[in-house]
């Protein structure tokens, strides 16, 4: 699998109302899903608080001091995003920002 990259990060996160799309291609193993993963929290700065996995899909939530989030991973539906964890200061267009700043200040865009 290859190195996510912040320039590649940044083209791909796409807002959707209240969810973050990343088009990304999948991972084909849990071992490359784990370090998609971790990739994906060192280059915006997220801490994964805990992880969980289904026949079909990844699920992990994650923490950057700001925003509570999970990501999801579904191979039924070919897709990779963000969404709300449940809390109610659910800001999908901020967190979205503060990705997209993350990956300008690391040299993208």
């Amino acid at each position: 699998m290859q190195q996510l990259d912040v320039h590649v990060l940044y083209d791909t996160l796409i807002l959707d109302q209240d969810i973050i799309r990343l088009h990304q291609p999948l991972p084909v193993t849990p071992a490359a899903t784990e370090y998609w993963v971790k990739q994906f929290c060192l280059l915006v700065g997220f801490e994964p608080l805990n992880a969980e996995w289904g026949a079909d899909r990844f699920q992990a939530t994650l923490f950057n001091g700001q925003f509570y989030c999970l990501l999801c991973i579904e191979w039924l539906c070919d897709s990779i995003w963000l969404e709300s964890s449940g809390g109610s200061d659910w800001d999908a267009a901020a967190l979205w920002r503060c990705l997209r700043d993350k990956c300008k200040s690391q040299g993208a865009g």
